[in-house]
């Protein structure tokens, strides 16, 4: 795999048509470079798969450039600080849905034509989740789903009962216990707190949340580190994706480690892949597309290192998005089919995606800007006995659900919206959420 790794300042310069190609590997017939939060398994898998697949279709080499940006939030803020059509990068590879969604609502998505029996392969839709977009803007290149990763020993050793529901964290018995991600850094970080508010609904998903921020010792850059982190005893628990929960529970064992997909509220999430508008190499990142929707692509998530049609050296542990292969993948596969799974459907993904970035920076204004005195409220408030009156205090939002909408609508979604404006937005939150810890803790600490 050949990558790039540059600073977001120069990669804004991309936008500009500049790009500091690797200088290993020599100059290739063509090139296709790509932005993607996919760790370097998944992309040194997929370089080598497809710079095959493309020299036995064309009899040309491509040269695959991975722009080496962090999380998904960070990959997505790239993309938005140009122009739709204004980046040099041609293809998006990994995040969730939600992103997507908003990148081809707002025309940073160039619309792809992939052959029609790969279309046919899968649904539209799983249990109400979208897998591609109607008019071919992004494609599911794989699914997800989210759950808690938990380290039995510290668990037993603390007297804390494994956790079943996102609500779980938020149990003052996990005070100092608890990892978490930096949402606005991370998507699947971001996406575990969109769950607490669409499982218990707003005013009380808000409560757990600032209760789990309460419990959460430190927030990390990235969501992809919990599971190590929880692996090796830092914390007890933390929300994480499956795959990465998975391995560590494969690898130290189900006595070590395990991992819950909340019951009441599951989530399948696609992690989709899309051509960029204004692709400089389209034709090949069009070919890329197909390729991973391909059963070909396809086989490289779940087959074992080293087998017919799969990857050669790294287990990507994924689960694939073609419905047949978990018939035919072995009863490994099947086992894990996401298309048999009920209760599937109440994640309202269009509501997630129309309060993502205005939900970020709240997020990063009450809870992860003001966490020092958010803890020593939520630790005055374990103190006290958890008097309801100040449980209470400490849970309420700052505006219901539709001023939150509305908000999202008129400072982040509206394109006209100034940034003064939005800045002046978040430092009302932060010094809401700081003047209340502040008040709490003063009236119940010792």
């Amino acid at each position: 795999m050949r990558r790039l790794k540059l600073a977001l300042p120069f990669l804004v310069l991309a936008g500009l048509g500049v790009i500091a190609w690797p200088r290993a590997g020599g100059k290739a017939d063509d090139e296709l470079v790509l932005v993607s939060p996919h760790w370097e398994g998944i992309r040194e898998e997929f370089t080598w798969a497809f710079e095959e697949h493309w020299k036995a279709r064309t009899g040309r080499t491509v040269r695959l450039a991975w722009l080496d940006l962090g999380g998904t939030s960070k990959c997505i803020r790239y993309i938005r600080s140009t122009k739709p059509g204004g980046t040099s990068a041609d293809v998006i590879f990994g995040g969730g849905t939600d992103s997507y969604m908003a990148l081809a609502g707002d025309g940073f998505l160039q619309p792809i034509e992939v052959p029609a029996e790969t279309i046919a392969a899968f649904p539209e839709k799983l249990g109400g989740f979208p897998l591609r977009d109607a008019q071919n803007h992004w494609f599911s290149a794989c699914l997800s789903t989210f759950g808690i990763s938990y380290n039995r020993p510290v668990l037993a050793k603390l007297g804390l009962p494994e956790p079943r529901e996102w609500e779980d964290l938020a149990d003052p018995r996990f005070f100092n216990w608890v990892g978490s991600g930096e949402p606005r850094s991370s998507g699947t970080v971001h996406m575990t707190y969109e769950l607490f508010l669409q499982s218990g609904g707003w005013d009380a998903g808000w409560a757990a949340i600032v209760k789990m921020a309460g419990n959460v010792r430190t927030f990390t850059e990235g969501g992809n580190g919990i599971p190590r982190d929880v692996a090796m005893g830092q914390f007890a628990a933390g929300g994480a994706i499956d795959f990465y929960a998975l391995e560590k529970v494969i690898r130290l064992g189900p006595e070590a480690m395990g991992f819950a997909a909340p019951a009441r509220l599951p989530v399948v999430n696609g992690d989709p892949v899309a051509v960029l508008a204004g692709a400089p190499h389209r034709p090949v990142a069009e070919a890329f597309v197909a390729f991973v929707l391909s059963a070909e692509g396809q086989r490289l998530w779940f087959a074992r290192p080293g087998t017919s049609g799969g990857p050669r050296t790294s287990a990507l542990g994924r689960l694939p998005v073609r419905p047949e292969l978990y018939r035919t993948g072995g009863e490994e596969l099947a086992r894990l089919d996401p298309f048999k799974l009920e209760g599937l459907g109440r994640y309202d993904f269009k509501k997630s995606s129309r309060r993502w970035r205005a939900l970020d920076d709240l997020l990063g204004a009450a809870l992860i800007d003001s966490h020092d005195e958010l803890r020593a409220a939520w630790k005055a408030l374990i103190d006290a006995g958890l008097p309801s009156e100040g449980l209470a205090e400490f849970g309420a939002p700052p505006c219901s659900e539709e001023e939150f909408l509305a908000l999202a609508d008129r400072l982040w979604n509206d394109k006209k919206a100034l940034d003064s404006d939005r800045n002046a937005q978040i430092a009302l939150w932060g010094k809401w959420a700081r003047d209340k810890y502040s008040g709490i803790r003063k009236r119940y600490g010792k």
